[in-house]
């Protein structure tokens, strides 16, 4: 009896510890919606229909209503203003030449009840009318641009935003083989076309896979910046900081997985020469959740939190150089050549959601609280005015300052932020470092942001206006905010 009441004790202490430890002043983010928020950079792939793989109407029997609907209600609670929609000629033209619209109408109807922006990608070829190939002849472009007329014409009044081609510098998607020339001359007859018919439309080009600075700088000499307003790019990379600063990486790839070794701002600077007008955007980006799939999938190590450390460090690399757009890839994981359960498929597992049930993983809770964090007009620049504190290195065996990264950003309200993070390969266990970070730019009532877990604290602060030392922060391979309690709202 004795034994019995003592463990009972020591079990109603722990209890009592661990409610109190749950109870220390931590609360979790209050989540916008694309209805509530006004404006943002954040977009996503919505992948409804089968990204970038020609198949056609009567091969779509598993883009049913009820799947679109929940699509939308999904894409909406995540918060994103921005959703690319990339729509093959087979999606809507069938082998016979008849146009089916009700799926696109479903979709884009959807989403603009939603208040979610339109990016549309018209991409492929066709087998009635090219051969499945790239529109590159007088014929093959005739029946291209009736394509592109009944399409824009169908849906200008709802859509502002276009884009040709998806990833015209690869084999994969420009076929027989990429020609910087044959997709500027398709340019200047799409823009031509969509001007018709709305003057006010904008036009996105390139659609970069990974940061192609050879092809880019091709399309730039054929004479493509006449004919867009913003160029976009795929920036698949293990590291997302890759493409701001060369990062090397002590691993033996094949070229297309290595690393990028330059920086985003060559590609301004390339843009700036021809047209300082022209916009950045970043189109495509995703990591996979686990290994064994199909697309990019790096070196790993893979898994859901993995990825969702991923996402948060790619869309303030993006953020970091103002890009007007950046966009997630996919919000559903798909499957390309088959079944899966037939052993025939293989699963893209970059997606938010799974493809079973649609159950959102790690990185769509991530997006949804940095989108709920930092929306309206942002504008941001990496800084190196911080110093810092070690106080325990955690999981980070050997860090230095230098590993660090931090980002100012401001939004259209004044409001102020400060995200921070280490470049550190991800891991998918960690402890966290602890640190203690000195500021010159006062905050009054800061508190902390796990951007992975939706967590808000107070932060206990020491010294004064112009010495002020946040003190005993954790450390991370993934990015934390600090804000002023009053532009935070909670539960």
């Amino acid at each position: 009896m004795d034994n019995s009441l003592n463990r009972l004790l020591i079990l109603t202490i722990v209890f009592a510890f661990l409610v109190g430890a749950c109870t220390k002043e931590t609360k979790v983010l209050q989540h916008g919606t694309s209805l509530s928020i006004d404006s943002s950079p954040w977009g996503v792939e919505f992948n409804a229909l089968p990204p970038h793989i020609d198949k056609y109407p009567d091969e779509l029997t598993d883009v049913t209503k009820e799947h679109i609907d929940s699509l939308i209600e999904i894409v909406s609670s995540l918060g994103v203003k921005w959703a690319r929609l990339s729509v093959n000629w087979s999606n809507v033209v069938d082998t016979s030449g008849i146009y089916h619209w009700e799926k696109i109408d479903q979709i884009v109807n959807g989403l603009q009840k939603k208040r979610i922006e339109i990016a549309l990608c018209i991409n492929g070829g066709h087998k009635r009318y090219t051969e499945s190939l790239a529109p590159n002849s007088p014929e093959t472009i005739k029946h291209w641009k009736l394509f592109v007329t009944a399409f824009v014409s169908r849906y200008r009044d709802q859509i502002n935003h276009w884009e040709l081609w998806n990833e015209p510098n690869t084999v994969w998607f420009w076929k027989p083989y990429p020609k910087s020339k044959e997709y500027v001359n398709l340019m200047k007859e799409f823009s031509a076309i969509i001007k018709r018919a709305d003057p006010d439309a904008l036009i996105i080009g390139g659609s970069l896979a990974r940061l192609d600075l050879v092809f880019a700088d091709s399309l730039f000499q054929q004479g493509i910046g006449k004919y867009i307003d913003a160029i976009s790019f795929h920036p698949y990379n293990e590291f997302p900081e890759a493409i701001i600063n060369p990062v090397k990486v002590q691993v033996k790839t094949p070229v297309w997985y290595a690393e990028a070794d330059y920086s985003v701002s060559r590609l301004k600077e390339m843009i700036d020469t021809i047209n300082p007008n022209i916009k950045l955007w970043q189109g495509e980006c995703g990591y996979p959740s686990q290994d064994n799939g199909s697309g990019w999938m790096g070196n790993g190590p893979w898994s859901p939190t993995i990825q969702a450390k991923w996402l948060l460090r790619r869309m303030l690399c993006d953020l970091s150089y103002n890009a007007e757009v950046s966009s997630y890839f996919s919000m559903v994981e798909y499957i390309t050549g088959g079944n899966v359960d037939e052993g025939k498929g293989t699963l893209n597992s970059k997606g938010l959601l799974k493809l079973d049930k649609l159950t959102p993983k790690p990185a769509y809770y991530a997006y949804q609280n940095l989108i709920s964090v930092l929306n309206g007009s942002l504008k941001a620049a990496l800084s190196n005015q911080y110093s810092i504190e070690i106080h325990n290195e955690g999981s980070f065996y050997g860090v230095k300052s230098k590993n660090m990264r931090f980002l100012d950003i401001e939004n259209g309200t004044g409001a102020r932020f400060l995200a921070y993070w280490l470049m550190w390969r991800m891991q998918d266990m960690i402890t966290n470092a602890c640190i203690s970070i000195k500021t010159e730019k006062q905050f009054i009532k800061p508190v902390l942001i796990n951007l992975l877990t939706g967590e808000v604290e107070k932060i206990q602060i020491e010294g004064n206006r112009n010495n002020q030392w946040l003190i005993r922060l954790p450390l991370a391979d993934y990015p934390f905010v600090i804000a002023e309690e009053k532009d935070i709202k909670t539960n």
